[in-house]
């Protein structure tokens, strides 16, 4: 079941902000990608803020799949062992049947890989391991019911943006924000962004997210 989000605004009423946070890497949306982002930044000791618009991270319509390529990277950042000792399945290959037989069109276990195979663990619980990896490091903060509205822009800048949460009107400030909360950029936290912005979408998950991540001047 899709968890609950924070409702835009319905009103273009100047609204009392309740608070303004500071950080150094500002990232909207809690998705594998962001979640990476922010947890690979923190290792490296940049402060980072993380806003996801659900309360956690249950999802519909998500990929459950890690693929060898993303299981060499995590085991390059130490986390390919833990993640095997959460609850998962290994995928060889497909198995087909035709003509009263099965048969294997491709076989993973033939590539030269530490990882010969597809990790199946629900996306969620994968979410909640890279949080808590994450989650070790003082600068790291995660924010959930936080639906972005704006960015902040100053004399031609992007400095951070403001978030609706269940109290009310937040603001993040930081040196470089990254949209990263929609594999095509049609959450509605992306449409906002985007309207501030001018920025089509081309439906590209690398451009689209590429395309909100701009670094202020000086």
């Amino acid at each position: 079941m899709a968890t609950e989000v924070i409702p835009a605004p319905q009103s273009e009423t100047t609204e009392h902000i309740l608070d303004s946070q500071q950080t150094t890497c500002c990232i909207v949306g809690g998705g594998p990608g962001g979640m990476m982002l922010a947890l690979l930044l923190a290792r490296k000791g940049v402060r980072v803020t993380v806003l996801e618009m659900h309360k956690d991270f249950d999802r519909d319509f998500r990929g459950d799949t890690i693929h060898p390529a993303i299981l060499e990277i995590l085991d390059q950042i130490g986390l390919a062992e833990p993640l095997h000792k959460l609850r998962h399945v290994k995928v060889f290959g497909p198995t087909l049947r035709a003509a009263n037989t099965n048969f294997n069109p491709f076989d993973l276990r033939r590539l030269k890989t530490k990882f010969p195979y597809i990790m199946l663990i629900p996306q969620t619980k994968f979410l909640e391991f890279i949080a808590s990896e994450a989650s070790k490091y003082p600068e790291f903060r995660l924010r959930t019911t936080a639906n972005v509205e704006s960015l902040i822009e100053e004399n031609g800048s992007i400095r951070g943006v403001r978030y609706r949460s269940i109290d009310g009107l937040h603001e993040v400030r930081a040196t470089l924000t990254v949209g990263a909360d929609g594999r095509f950029l049609e959450s509605p936290a992306s449409r906002r962004v985007r309207a501030d912005q001018d920025i089509a979408a081309d439906g590209h998950p690398l451009v689209s997210a590429a395309a909100l991540a701009r670094r202020p001047a000086g």
